[in-house]
C-alpha cells in the first residue's frame, strides 16, 4: 500500500498519516488473530492438534517473499509474522477480551 506523496508535507500531515497506518496495521493484526485462532480451533477439533509446523513455515515463507517484494527485510516481516503465529495459538486458548468493550472497574 503505497503512501500518497503530497508535494510539501509538514511533520504533521506525515505523523498524521502514520497514526492512520499504525491503526490499519493493529486492525489487520487483530482480525489476524482472531482468524488464526478459529483455524487452530477448527483444527485441533478435526485432529486434536494445536499446532502446525509445516502451515507455519508455508506462511512465513510466503511473508518472507512479500517483504523481498516490496523491498523489505524478509527476517523483519518473518519476525512478525511468528509472533502473529503465536498470538493466534495463544488466541485459541485464553480468549481475548471483547475489543469493544472496556475491562469494568473493580469494586472498592
Amino acid at each position: 500500500m503505497p503512501v500518497p506523496r503530497e508535494p510539501n508535507p509538514s511533520l504533521t500531515s506525515l505523523r498524521d498519516r502514520l497514526e492512520e497506518i499504525d491503526r490499519a496495521i493493529v486492525l489487520l493484526v487483530a482480525a489476524r488473530v482472531e482468524a488464526a485462532g478459529l483455524a487452530i480451533a477448527v483444527r485441533s477439533q478435526a485432529d486434536g492438534s494445536l499446532t502446525d509446523p509445516a502451515q507455519e513455515e508455508v506462511v512465513v515463507h510466503r511473508a518472507r517473499r512479500w517483504a523481498e517484494q516490496q523491498g523489505l527485510t524478509p527476517a523483519l516481516v518473518e519476525s512478525v509474522f511468528r509472533m502473529m503465529i503465536e498470538a493466534g495459538k495463544a488466541r485459541s486458548v485464553i480468549p481475548l477480551r471483547s475489543p469493544t468493550k472496556a475491562a469494568a472497574p473493580s469494586p472498592t
